[in-house]
Parts: C-alpha cells; sequence; structure tokens
C-alpha cells in the first residue's frame, strides 16, 4: 500500500491527516491533475463527491480528469 493510498483509507476511517474538507480535496485533484496525474484527479475527485455530491468544482475536475483519460461517456 503506498502513502496515498493509506491516506485515502485513512480519511475513510476518519483518521490520520488526511484532508476532511471537500475543498481540501477538489484542491489535491487540481494539484493532481496540474501534474498530468488523471486518475489520481479522479479518485480525489470522488472523495470529495462523495461528501458533497453536488460540488461543483469537484463535478467539473472529474468531468476533466475522465476526459483526459480518454473516458468521454463517464465526462460526461
Amino acid at each position: 500500500m503506498n502513502r496515498a493510498d493509506r491516506r485515502r483509507q485513512e480519511a475513510r476511517r476518519g483518521t490520520g491527516h488526511y484532508p476532511t474538507h471537500t475543498n481540501s480535496w477538489v484542491d489535491e485533484g487540481k494539484a493532481h491533475f496540474q501534474a498530468g496525474r488523471y486518475s489520481e484527479a479522479e479518485q480525489v475527485c470522488r472523495l470529495a463527491l462523495a461528501a458533497a455530491p453536488q460540488h461543483p468544482e469537484a463535478l467539473q475536475l472529474l468531468g476533466l480528469a475522465l476526459y483526459r483519460q480518454q473516458r468521454i461517456p463517464e465526462a460526461v
């Protein structure tokens, strides 16, 4: 298990120092996206959307990350 996996697991349990606020997850997703790590951006956006299903930035970033992964039908 790598560091990102541990952080996601901690977030789901509500422990650790992983950001628990939705906007923090979106910010992390933006950093992944800008670095070209689209799969990681997708995963973090899905965490944010699990907490706030209608979060506009998370929805937009998820669509962009899916688009960059050539998963167009899911991105629309």
